[in-house]
């Protein structure tokens, strides 16, 4: 048996997985002090070589981000061409290291799509080369949404690398989009029988089982491609969140929180990359099953949900509204409306205003007019600065 290997730029694991603390630590008063301890020990690592590009690029975009807020230039232009450079940077290199992978003669775009990178990212860094760069509040807002997709995909998954290691260097598979569907439903429908039966036995403390429940549905989550946008979708079909026969009121929604509350609690604690991908889901079923309104106002107004997200909760809402705001409708109008109180922040007009542009006479609009108006507020969007 052979082994094998890696020079990596960091002396020990514990000193990469003290950088992911400091990536991954909450957003307030004390982050950019953190940011900027990370950003120092990833310059020391880049001078030793072997960086990895998920590392290198965190390290661009972080730096980008701290020249904005020191504010030592007057000039626009610099900073926007620091933005520029670490955007097209982060793009470039994870499309030349997916072409090393699957062979020459891919696009980006289709090298994006493989690695589950949004594909307005390959447009921007198209735009930066070729037509000048962008403007500021969509290269801050950019920057930003890259951040989080590489906590997303890197820096939270460090701690699961021994685990996956074997099936990696075994070349394993992810699972199949249906496998990977049927696995989650099958859990998440063992745990609503489970909770019922300890529900209807009269005992309505936790009974721990939310726990293991979350680390499992964590775990086949990772095992597929987009195993958390699956999850969320699951969480979405009739029968789950929503009961099978619409709610008249909130009231009616008690026996559904007290059934889910502790399992979603646990996944939001516990998994970084489960809430983002939970909401939009929720968004884009909305029409279709309009009683997920209320899980979207128990979030967001719940207390125990207030603590259990922090200082995310306005980013999470932000999140929210900009995914109704380009998918208009009754439902979307209604949970923009909902939420846009429960944000703290200079954006809050100004989303305010977005919401009244957008929705503005939609009841009186046919279906091909809607169109038009979730197009104008795309456009509204890309120059929009919502955090």
């Amino acid at each position: 048996m052979s082994s094998q290997y890696y020079v990596t730029p960091w002396r020990t694991r514990s000193e990469l997985l003290s950088v992911q603390r400091q990536i991954l630590s909450p957003k307030g008063g004390a982050a950019r002090d953190s940011y900027q301890d990370a950003l120092d020990r990833i310059r020391v690592w880049a001078l030793r070589g072997n960086l990895p590009h998920a590392v290198e690029s965190t390290g661009l975009l972080l730096e980008a981000q701290l020249f904005h807020e020191q504010g030592n230039t007057t000039s626009i232009f610099p900073i926007s061409a620091t933005y520029t450079a670490a955007l097209t940077r982060f793009v470039t290199g994870f499309a030349d290291l997916g072409r090393s992978r699957s062979g020459p003669g891919q696009s980006m775009l289709e090298v994006a799509k493989e690695i589950n990178l949004p594909a307005h990212f390959v447009e921007l860094r198209h735009e930066a080369a070729h037509e000048g760069m962008p403007n500021l509040r969509r290269l801050v807002q950019a920057t930003e949404e890259a951040l989080e997709w590489l906590k997303d995909t890197y820096w939270s998954r460090l701690e699961g690398l021994e685990s996956t290691s074997v099936s990696a260097i075994a070349g394993e598979k992810p699972m199949s989009a249906r496998d990977l569907e049927q696995r989650l439903r099958v859990s998440l429908k063992e745990y609503r029988r489970s909770r019922k039966e300890h529900l209807q036995s009269g005992n309505d403390d936790g009974d721990g089982h939310h726990r293991e429940t979350a680390a499992a549905l964590e775990s086949i989550a990772r095992s597929g491609r987009n195993g958390h946008r699956t999850l969320a979708e699951c969480l979405c079909m009739a029968g789950f969140l929503v009961p099978n026969a619409p709610a008249r009121n909130e009231a009616q929604m008690t026996v559904a929180y007290r059934i889910w509350d502790d399992l979603l609690l646990e996944l939001a604690v516990t998994s970084r990359s489960f809430m983002k991908p939970f909401l939009s889901a929720m968004i884009r079923n909305l029409s279709a099953s309009p009683d997920l309104h209320y899980w979207l106002q128990h979030i967001f107004i719940d207390t125990a949900w207030s603590t259990a997200l922090g200082m995310r909760s306005t980013s999470l809402a932000s999140h929210v509204i900009k995914a109704c705001l380009l998918d208009p409708n009754l439902e979307t109008k209604r949970a923009a409306e909902t939420l846009l109180p429960t944000i703290i922040g200079p954006n809050v007009g100004y989303l305010a205003d977005l919401c009244a542009a957008t929705f503005v006479d939609y009841q009186d609009v046919d279906d091909e007019d809607m169109s038009k108006r979730s197009h104008r507020s795309k456009h509204l969007l890309r120059d929009a600065d919502i955090s």
